[in-house]
């Protein structure tokens, strides 16, 4: 080892040596010069150190030069006395030749904005590329866009935006106009024109980076529907996202839970996703204007959530003229109003509803028979937990949703946006007789969401964007049953009461500054007060009773750099405090896309991410679950942690395009909730902290698509293979378990057909069969008030698989005209060849043994089943 350190040493000295002579070979210049022209000055110095140069005399001739030039090379002092009188000089076989100095181009900055052709709504996220030069941008959520050219460029773009036909449109250097519009042509009208026979219609637009993609509410409506379009239900056609339990209630992407996705809707969040027990969304999708889905990997804008991001921004109304559109399936109702206001306003209201306390459909009967508990007729499966309902009466249900939006542009500059919501599900039962004995059961049950957005747009400049606004939502979930009889000899009461109450006030700034076409910064500020209550209590004894208070600071900046032509990256840092727990977390981010060809695109992303607002899964084997919300704390639910790691590539043909993705995900400080012990001991000491489990989990996948997009053909096939584990201390005696989620296979394909005014579709998911846990044994246990109760003993944790799902569903629609209006009539059969789907299983005790003789147990099973054959009719016009 020394004798190369010798080595090196000598080496280094030698080079130093070098170095040194070779400057010390050459004459250094000392020289200085008082107002002599600079062909004097060339021809002293070339003489006396022997310099040689090439220049045009007739452009040096008045140029005067008075400067010193002590101990320089002849290169700086070439450097110094060009770049003084602003020329440039260039070596080349020992000659400098000196020419003068070549015009920067100036910068010309065009700043533009994407309309709808008809209404004149503004559209966010519209994707703005030069084929000549690949320059690419985008605009922002209130439709705006800067474009960077030269002074003397003409330059040609193609934009492009789901749901629209794509136009090219040129910018030339001198035009004048302050604001270029751009007005792109609804295919959603195109839709519905009968005399349309090609189709080039979207479904999906993948995005430049990992785990973004943008889908088309317009083309979707073509889908089987459960009632009518279901922009969650639609999303599940897609790899990475859950699509085998027929239902909206929430959103699994890449086998997480869908707690750990965050949905907005115009800046505010919903955290309750579903009506009618989970068989559709809770969003109105004839009010949506655009849908960005982020599998993972997003950008440090977004946070608060570790598993995915779903922006939903609602339309703002028709500025042109007023319309209708009206909906009537057989579940419910649908009217949307858009009207615009003194010639710049719009106003958009939507209400839907159902309507089964007039009229009873065979869809409303087979949902509800669903939602009876297979025990016997007189309990009801109600969001997932049993509830006993005598008699066999059923409750009275309904369910609603409203939306209100105003956009009220304040000047050139400056836009102003309110955005209201309500959805609400509400369950009433009420028995009583007074004949042989006084008895009454009471049961209600109402949840939902409700949000308030308040958004002001400035432009400060071509360059400056900047958004403000102030949201507020809410989440309720509320459960009461009354129970009274008595007679004679026999009097018996029993009062239960659940309520989970989320209340949560947002203010975001968002600034987006761009600097030039290579980079795009924004700066940002996400502020939360949240409120949380959850209070659970059966007759005089509490179970549950917290409530809970934190404040969330958030700060991020992010540069969107286009390093070159084929190089694109968004580099960014988000930091988040947290009062309840006062801890600070950092959060970088980093995606990048690589062009290899015009063809073929490499993306890749990684970042971290952290939660505060978690959904607590309380779940045993009678099938019973009281799941509820937490804000993190240092005592039972720290903050959830996840890292992001996805690869993939995109490769484009002419017909088809095929994407895909593999991804790795390590979350820290998951919560498991285990409810047998509570529900059967701790509830009658209110013990807590001893039934909540810390632990982590590890999900790893692919996602594949492959997309044909345009003809009279459509469709896409979807591939994911997922693995995702949890490893508790406590639990499953510390071994790694399958997660409820956990689905290895699932496959999906979708096909439409479009022939003159017929839309034809037809979809097969499959499956491969969801963990559970079976039980194994049982035992007795004495409580504090003297009573034995039984117990069962479960196997390993998910140890059991469920059976395979698989389901096929069509739809079949007619667009026809009705004046100058168009209407459809669809017919969708969900689960066609009816296979007895299973979205779980739970067990009871069918026969109690002694407790001095250990027998084995006997259980019963019970399957809750997934909706069987379905067919529904609907009809749709606007106007």
């Amino acid at each position: 080892m020394h004798k190369y350190r010798i080595i090196i040493l000598f080496n280094l000295i030698i080079f130093q040596l070098f170095v040194g002579l070779n400057v010390f070979a050459q004459k250094l210049i000392n020289e200085s010069f008082f107002n002599e022209s600079m062909p004097l000055v060339l021809k002293e110095v070339s003489e006396k150190y022997k310099f040689k140069f090439s220049y045009d005399y007739s452009l040096l001739e008045k140029v005067i030069v008075t400067d010193d030039y002590i101990n320089l090379t002849k290169k700086k002092f070439m450097r110094q006395l060009t770049s003084k009188y602003n020329f440039d000089f260039e070596e080349i076989d020992g000659v400098y030749i000196i020419s003068p100095r070549k015009k920067t181009a100036q910068k010309f900055i065009v700043k533009g904005l994407v309309v709808d052709s008809e209404s004149k709504e503004r559209l966010p996220y519209a994707n703005i590329y030069d084929k000549k030069t690949s320059y690419n941008t985008a605009s922002n959520q209130e439709g705006y866009f800067t474009i960077f050219m030269n002074n003397a460029d003409t330059a040609k773009f193609m934009i492009s935006y789901m749901g629209y036909k794509t136009r090219e449109f040129v910018v030339c250097s001198n035009d004048s106009v302050d604001v270029l519009q751009i007005k792109l042509e609804s295919e959603d009208k195109l839709i519905s024109k009968v005399d349309v026979q090609s189709n080039n219609i979207k479904s999906v637009d993948l995005g430049q980076m990992a785990g973004h993609f943008t889908v088309n509410p317009a083309k979707m409506a073509d889908l089987p529907v459960l009632g009518e379009l279901d922009i969650f239900r639609n999303l599940q056609l897609f790899p990475g996202i859950g699509g085998t339990d027929n239902s909206s209630s929430g959103l699994i992407i890449r086998n997480s839970p869908s707690d750990q996705t965050l949905v907005t809707f115009d800046g505010f969040s919903i955290l309750d996703l579903n009506h009618f027990f989970g068989m559709f969304s809770a969003i109105n999708s004839k009010v949506v204007k655009d849908i960005q889905i982020y599998k993972g990997g997003f950008e440090a804008k977004y946070g608060n959530r570790v598993s995915g991001m779903v922006e939903i921004t609602g339309k703002s109304g028709n500025l042109s003229k007023p319309t209708v559109h009206f909906n009537l399936n057989m579940l419910s109702a649908n009217l949307v109003i858009q009207v615009p206001l003194f010639k710049k306003a719009s106003l958009l209201i939507a209400a839907r509803r159902s309507y089964n306390e007039i009229v009873k459909t065979s869809l409303y009967d087979q949902i509800f028979d669903k939602v009876k508990s297979p025990i016997d007729n007189s309990y009801w499966l109600v969001n997932g937990t049993v509830r006993y309902l005598p008699n066999q009466l059923e409750p009275v249900f309904r369910f609603y949703d409203l939306n209100f939006k105003l956009n009220l542009p304040l000047s050139k500059k400056d836009i102003l946006g309110i955005s209201f919501y309500l959805g609400k599900d509400n369950l009433d039962f009420l028995d009583s007789t007074a004949v042989e004995y006084d008895y009454q059961m009471l049961e209600n049950m109402n949840w939902g969401n409700r949000g308030l957005g308040l958004k002001w747009t400035r432009n400060w400049s071509k360059k400056v964007f900047s958004n403000f606004s102030l949201n507020y939502s809410n989440y309720f979930n509320y459960y009461l049953s009354d129970y009274s009889y008595s007679q004679s000899t026999y009097s018996d009461t029993s009062l239960i009461y659940e309520s989970n109450n989320i209340d949560n006030i947002n203010l975001k700034i968002n600034t987006t500054w761009y600097i030039n076409k290579k980079h795009t910064f924004e700066i940002g500020l996400d502020n939360n007060t949240i409120n949380v209550d959850f209070l659970s209590f059966w007759n005089d004894n509490i179970l549950q009773d917290i409530r809970q208070f934190a404040k969330q600071l958030s700060v991020f900046a992010q540069d969107k750099y286009s390093v070159s032509s084929k190089l694109y990256l968004i580099a960014g840092l988000r930091t988040n405090f947290i009062s309840s727990s006062e801890v600070t977390n950092i959060e970088p981010r980093l995606s990048l896309q690589y062009k290899v060809s015009p063809l073929l695109n490499l993306k890749v992303s990684a970042g971290n991410y952290h939660q505060y607002l978690n959904k607590i899964p309380v779940k045993n084997l009678a099938g019973i679950n009281r799941d509820y919300w937490m804000i993190s704390d240092n005592i039972l639910a720290p903050a959830v942690a996840s890292s992001h790691y996805t690869i993939g590539f995109n490769l484009k043909k002419r017909f088809f395009t095929i994407d895909f993705e593999a991804y790795y995900k390590n979350t820290l400080n998951l919560i498991e909730y285990e409810s047998a012990i509570l529900n059967e001991i701790s509830s009658q000491t209110n013990d807590l902290e001893g039934v909540y489990h810390k632990g982590e989990g590890k999900i790893a996948g692919i996602d594949v698509l492959l997309l044909k997009e345009y003809g009279k053909y459509s469709g896409w096939i979807a591939y994911s293979l997922g693995k995702s584990l949890r490893k508790f201390p406590d639990i499953n005696n510390g071994q790694a378990y399958p997660s409820n989620n956990d689905q290895r296979h699932e496959l999906k394909i979708v096909n439409m057909l479009k022939l003159k005014n017929w839309n034809f579709a037809l979809s097969w998911i499959y499956g491969s069969g969801k963990p559970y846990t079976q039980p194994i044994g049982q035992y007795y246990v004495t409580l504090l008030n003297g009573k034995q109760k039984l117990i069962s003993v479960p196997e390993n944790k998910n140890s059991s698989r469920l059976p395979a799902f698989h389901s096929l569903d069509m739809s079949v629609n007619y667009n026809f005209r009705i004046g100058s209006g168009f209407a459809k009539v669809g017919l969708s059969i969900f689960n066609l060849y009816g296979r007895q789907n299973i979205k779980y299983r739970f067990y009871r005790i069918a026969e109690e043994t002694n407790s001095d003789l250990l027998q084995s147990p006997v259980y019963k099973v019970y399957d809750i089943k997934l909706m069987g054959f379905t067919p529904n009719v609907s009809f749709s016009i606007d106007f």
